[in-house]
């Protein structure tokens, strides 16, 4: 997630509030302004600030759509609503945080662990003391006896 990302996304979710109601962007005063609609009235939020041109924020909600954050409501980006991602995106963003660290970090070390104890069993068992010959019967498989017997 970038960081234009990030930004857009808090100050769209301060600007709607609740999930499901629509947001509308005013290019011309540089605000977005939640749209709630109680017992039939439309009434507008108080307005949230944003500091990016019309070409930049169009470039910044494509970018968004296409990773599940925003959807728009009119062709021109005028009207839009965050998405259950979007609108939770710190859950989103930590959930994803979460998912790396278990498949990147985690799950490797404890393979490499397993890995480890097995490899430890196996090689311990291979090399498990065979039982000494007692010194007669080496004598004896030698050759080398020593009784006489004259």
């Amino acid at each position: 997630m970038t960081y234009q990302t990030l930004f857009l996304l808090s100050r769209l979710h301060k600007a709607q509030r609740e999930e499901g109601n629509t947001i509308y962007t005013n290019f011309e005063n540089n605000t977005f302004s939640g749209i709630v609609d109680p017992y039939g009235k439309c009434e507008e939020t108080e307005p949230v600030g944003f500091n990016y041109t019309y070409d930049q924020l169009v470039s910044i909600f494509e970018h968004m759509q296409k990773q599940g954050y925003v959807q728009s409501v009119t062709p021109d980006w005028e009207y839009l609503q965050l998405t259950h991602a979007g609108f939770h995106y710190t859950q989103t963003l930590l959930s994803a945080i979460a998912g790396f660290f278990i498949r990147s970090i985690l799950v490797p070390i404890l393979v490499a662990a397993l890995t480890a104890i097995v490899v430890g069993k196996i090689n311990s068992e291979d090399s498990q003391p065979t039982q000494p010959e007692s010194e007669e019967s080496s004598y004896e498989s030698s050759g080398n006896r020593t009784d006489n017997f004259d």
